[in-house]
């Protein structure tokens, strides 16, 4: 599986309440992206195994750091989010299935 760009929405009511663009290094390179609220932002995605794509995210002016693991697996994506912030680990789990 070739994977060039993902896009994700998330909506309430059928309207779109948060919606973003990010630039993700492919090559073990992160790439630079400006968030208005918090910065620039770097990151970079490699794939874990041949299920799981692995985006690390980097803040710039801070410490904050955090890894998005999508595992697919047929109609159904498993999202694990891992926020490494202040020493602690933090994680968040949920599953998309269309």
């Amino acid at each position: 599986m070739k994977f060039r760009r993902s896009n994700t929405t998330f909506t309430a009511s059928s309207s779109a309440i948060n919606a973003w663009t990010r630039r993700v290094g492919l090559d073990n390179v992160y790439r630079v992206t400006r968030i208005e609220a918090r910065g620039d932002v770097a990151l970079r995605g490699f794939w874990q195994n041949d299920k799981t794509f692995v985006i690390q995210q980097q803040f710039l002016n801070e410490a904050d750091r955090l890894e998005y693991a999508f595992t697919f697996d047929k109609a159904v994506v498993d999202l694990r989010v891992t926020g490494f912030i202040e020493s602690t680990v933090e994680q968040v789990r949920g599953k998309v299935q269309n």
